[in-house]
């Protein structure tokens, strides 16, 4: 049984666990495809779409990093906020992630957005070299988020599916509970 295996049949008995998806290539579902269709995948910053309120009109929209950075840079918050993702960014290319989603206030036409939410993808990476970097980002506990959000200055955790929700956190940060509407997603396309 692998290290990993291991990790997971005792997390799974621990109860402030957050446990990752059994199936997780099963996630990507149509309505994500039909989506990135809809958003002009690969289009990069002329894909962008924002509502006059200034949120980001439902879907993914492809990004590189270097595009991100030139769309949602800008005041001195956010470019904070963008020292904390960049990190994320270097430590998860490192490990051969390929994509990480963003979404929440940072991806809005807010000048100070709060922070950042998001959500990398793990197939593909080498988790063992992800956890001798940083364990925290693996995300076995509610502390690792709280320590995850304290250090870059947003949230940061791997897409897996919440039981309790019946959904993926990509859906969650495709959702605004407030308003009850679908929001958009920067879908930032790491290089390894």
């Amino acid at each position: 049984m692998a290290w990993w295996q291991i990790r997971k049949a005792e997390a799974a008995r621990r109860e402030d666990t957050l446990r990752p998806h059994p199936v997780y290539l099963a996630m990507v579902s149509d309505a994500e495809s039909q989506n990135r269709v809809h958003c002009g995948l690969g289009l990069g910053l002329s894909s962008l779409r924002f509502s006059q309120a200034g949120e980001l009109l439902p879907g993914i929209y492809r990004l590189s990093f270097s595009e991100f950075k030139e769309r949602f840079g800008g005041s001195r918050r956010r470019e904070r906020l963008l020292v904390g993702l960049e990190e994320v960014v270097t430590i998860l290319a490192a490990c051969g992630c390929r994509r990480l989603y963003v979404g929440g206030s940072m991806v809005t036409e807010k000048s100070n957005p709060s922070d950042f939410d998001a959500v990398f993808d793990v197939v593909g990476m080498d988790l063992g070299k992800l956890e001798d970097i940083d364990a925290a980002m693996l995300l076995r506990s509610k502390a690792d988020l709280d320590t995850l959000k304290s250090r870059f200055l947003g949230s940061v955790e791997p897409l897996r599916h919440l039981p309790s929700l019946g959904c993926s956190m990509l859906e969650v940060l495709q959702y605004d509970s407030r308003s009850g509407r679908q929001k958009g997603v920067v879908e930032i396309v790491l290089d390894s």
